[in-house]
C-alpha cells in the first residue's frame, strides 16, 4: 500500500463517485439493494443542491497514477453570514463535509485522515490562514482551473465516528496539532426528543388569535427569503465574544431547504422513498381575520418532515417565532398531523435549541428528554467544526437546526 505521504486529493470523476457510493452501501444503507441505491444517488445527482458545481466527491489517490481510489468524501457549498467580534456581518461561503468512505481493504493506513487534512487547504484556499503545506506531502494539488470552489474559513462536518476521530484530521503539520472539526457541547448539538401522545392541552391558535396555515413539501423553496430574513437578523443581534467568529446558514442558498428530504432515505434505509405529495411537511400562522398570504418573516413557523430519520417520528427541521402561548397548541397540532400519517407518528425531535426554549421545556414537561447528539448514550451525528482564521481566534456555525444539517 503507497504511504500518505506519496498520496493526494483530486476531484472525483463521476464513475468514481458512483463507485464510491457503491462500496460505501453496506455502511450507510445495508438493506438497500444496488439498484435502490444508484437510483437513490442519481436522484440526488440532479437535485438544486447538487447544481452549479455545489456538490463535489474527492478522491486521495497515489501521485502519478490515476487510480485506485484509497478514500472518498464528498463537499456541499452553502451561503451564509459571518459576523466577526467587531459586529461586522459578510456575505461568505462555507462547506459542509459529508460520506467520508474508505474501501475496507484500504483502511489503518491513515488515508481518511490525510485525504481530509488536505481538504482543510483546498477549502480554505488564500482566504485561510493556514501554516504552510507540509513539504512531506509532496506537491500542492493541482486542481482544475474550471473549479467553482469559493474559498471559506470555515466547514462542517456530521458523523457518528467516535468524539475526538474528525478532530485529529490535523490542519497543518503534526507538531502544530491544531485541530481539524471540533465537536463542542452546544445548543447546535442539542437534541429534544419525547412521545406525542404526552401532550395534553385542549389550547388552539385560535385561543390567541391565529389562524394556522399547511405548508407542503412543494412550497418550501418559497419560504426561503422570508427565513434568510429571519437568519440573518438572528445573527447581526447576536453578541460576539472577542476572538470569535460567528456563521450562519442563508436558507437561500440553492438547495438548501429541500436537501435533508432526499438526504434522508440514507440514514432510513427506506427506498424507494414513499408517495410524500400529500403530507403536511409544517405549519405556520397569521393572525385571524386575515386574508391568505405568503409566510412573512414575524410569522411564527415550524417546518418537519414526517417519519424523517425514523418511521414513526415528526423531525423538526425548522423552529421560529413560538412563544410560550403556543407552544402548546404547536404540540397538539402535531400530535393530531402524527395520527393523520400512515403509520402514524408518535414521537417528535427537534435539533439546534436552547434548554431554555419554551417549545423544549414544554416536550420535557410531558416526558420529553433533552440532551447533546454527541453523548455516548444519544450520539447522532453532532457537527463538529474547522475554523481556518487565525489560529489565536475561533469559528463556530449557529443556528444549526435539521433544516440546515449535512
Amino acid at each position: 500500500m503507497p504511504s500518505p505521504d506519496d498520496c493526494v486529493i483530486e476531484v472525483a470523476t463521476l464513475e468514481q463517485r458512483y463507485a464510491a457510493s457503491e462500496g460505501a452501501r453496506p455502511d450507510f444503507a445495508p438493506h438497500a439493494t444496488p439498484e435502490e441505491y444508484r437510483k437513490w444517488y442519481d436522484r440526488k445527482l440532479k437535485a438544486e443542491f447538487a447544481q452549479n458545481g455545489r456538490w463535489i466527491g474527492w478522491v486521495l489517490i497515489q501521485r502519478r497514477t490515476s487510480g485506485p481510489v484509497l478514500s472518498y468524501l464528498e463537499t456541499v457549498r452553502r451561503d451564509g453570514w459571518s459576523k466577526d467580534d467587531e459586529g461586522k456581518v459578510e456575505m461568505t461561503s462555507m462547506y459542509g463535509v459529508v460520506y467520508v468512505f474508505t474501501p475496507p481493504a484500504n483502511r489503518k493506513h491513515g488515508y481518511a485522515t490525510r485525504l481530509l487534512r488536505q481538504l482543510h487547504y483546498v477549502l480554505a484556499g488564500t482566504q485561510g490562514a493556514l501554516p504552510p503545506w507540509p513539504e512531506a506531502w509532496g506537491a500542492l494539488p493541482d486542481l482544475p482551473s474550471t473549479l467553482n470552489l469559493p474559498p471559506s474559513c470555515l466547514s462542517y462536518l456530521s458523523s457518528a465516528a467516535p468524539l475526538g476521530f474528525y478532530e485529529r484530521a490535523y490542519i497543518g503539520p503534526d507538531e502544530n496539532h491544531r485541530l481539524g472539526w471540533e465537536e463542542r457541547r452546544t445548543t447546535e448539538n442539542a437534541f429534544v426528543r419525547g412521545k406525542l401522545d404526552g401532550v395534553n392541552t385542549s389550547a388552539t391558535f385560535g385561543d390567541s388569535g391565529y389562524t394556522a396555515v399547511d405548508i407542503y413539501y412543494g412550497e418550501m423553496l418559497s419560504l426561503a427569503s422570508e427565513m434568510s430574513k429571519v437568519e440573518q437578523s438572528a445573527l447581526e443581534r447576536t453578541t460576539i465574544p472577542p476572538g470569535t467568529t460567528a456563521f450562519r446558514v442563508d436558507p437561500t442558498s440553492e438547495g438548501t431547504l429541500a436537501f435533508i428530504k432526499p438526504h434522508l432515505p440514507l440514514g432510513c434505509d427506506r427506498f424507494p422513498e414513499r408517495d410524500t405529495s400529500t403530507w403536511v411537511h409544517g405549519v405556520r400562522l397569521i393572525p385571524s381575520g386575515q386574508s391568505p398570504r405568503p409566510y412573512h418573516a414575524t410569522d411564527p413557523i415550524c417546518l418537519f418532515i414526517p417519519h424523517g430519520f425514523k418511521d414513526g417520528e415528526l423531525l423538526i427541521t425548522y423552529l421560529d417565532g413560538w412563544d410560550e402561548r403556543l407552544v402548546k397548541p404547536l404540540l397538539a397540532y402535531l400530535r393530531e398531523v402524527g395520527r393523520k400519517m400512515d403509520p402514524p407518528c408518535d414521537m417528535v425531535w427537534a435539533w439546534g435549541l436552547d434548554e431554555t426554549a419554551g417549545f423544549v421545556q414544554a416536550v420535557c414537561e410531558m416526558g420529553g428528554k433533552y440532551g447533546y447528539r454527541g453523548d455516548k448514550a444519544h450520539r447522532f451525528c453532532p457537527a463538529g467544526v474547522a475554523w481556518y482564521g487565525d489560529a489565536q481566534a475561533k469559528g463556530r456555525l449557529d443556528g444549526l437546526q435539521a433544516w440546515a444539517w449535512l
